[in-house]
C-alpha cells in the first residue's frame, strides 16, 4: 500500500472512529450495543494512528522517531489487545479477560501522549493537532457525561485534517537519489 493510501485510510480511520464514538457516548455504559460501539471506535482508532504515523514519519526527527515509533507500538498494541479482550468478553461472558481491559486505558494513554509530542516535533500538522492529542483523552473524563462526544468529535476533526493532507503527500514529487 502506497503512503499515500495509508495517510488516507488512517484519516478514513480516525473520522470513523469519532463517528463511532459518539453514538457511543449516548448509550449505557454496560450495554452490548455500546460496548460494540467502543469496540469498533478503538480499531479504527489504531488504525489512524498508523496512518498518521505515515504522514509524519520523515519529520520526526531522531527524538521524534523515538516518540513516533513508542506511541504508535503503544497505542497499536494496547488498542488491540482491548478489542480482543471486550470481544472475549462480550462473547464468552467470562470476566477474566477485565484486567486487560484496565491496562489497556493508561496504555493508551501514554502512547496518546507520545504520538502527541511526536506530532509537535514533526511540524506536519497545525500545532493544535499535537496539543489535542495529547489532551484528548484526559479530557474526555473531565467533562463528563459529553466527554465522550466530545473526543469523538476530535477524532473527526483530526482524521479529516488527515484524509486532506493525503491528497498533497499523493501530489509530491518523488525524490531522487
Amino acid at each position: 500500500m502506497s503512503r499515500s493510501n495509508l495517510i488516507w485510510w488512517g484519516g478514513v480511520a480516525f473520522m470513523l472512529s469519532g463517528v463511532a464514538f459518539i453514538p457511543r457516548s449516548l448509550l449505557p455504559a454496560d450495554s452490548r450495543v455500546g460496548i460494540t460501539f467502543h469496540v469498533v471506535a478503538i480499531a479504527f482508532l489504531a488504525v489512524g494512528i498508523v496512518g498518521l504515523h505515515a504522514l509524519q514519519k520523515d519529520h520526526y526527527g531522531r527524538i521524534g522517531l523515538v516518540f513516533g515509533l513508542a506511541g504508535l507500538s503503544l497505542v497499536v498494541i494496547a488498542a488491540l489487545a482491548w478489542v480482543v479482550a471486550r470481544i472475549v468478553i462480550l462473547v464468552s461472558g467470562s470476566n477474566a479477560f477485565l484486567p486487560i481491559v484496565d491496562l489497556a486505558g493508561p496504555v493508551v494513554l501514554l502512547g496518546l501522549v507520545l504520538t502527541g509530542v511526536a506530532t509537535l516535533l514533526a511540524r506536519v500538522l497545525p500545532l493544535w493537532a499535537g496539543v489535542g492529542i495529547i489532551v484528548a483523552l484526559p479530557l474526555r473524563f473531565v467533562f463528563e457525561p459529553w466527554g465522550l462526544t466530545l473526543f469523538g468529535l476530535w477524532w473527526v476533526v483530526l482524521g479529516y485534517t488527515l484524509w486532506s493532507r493525503s491528497e498533497a503527500v499523493a501530489e509530491q514529487p518523488s525524490r531522487i537519489r
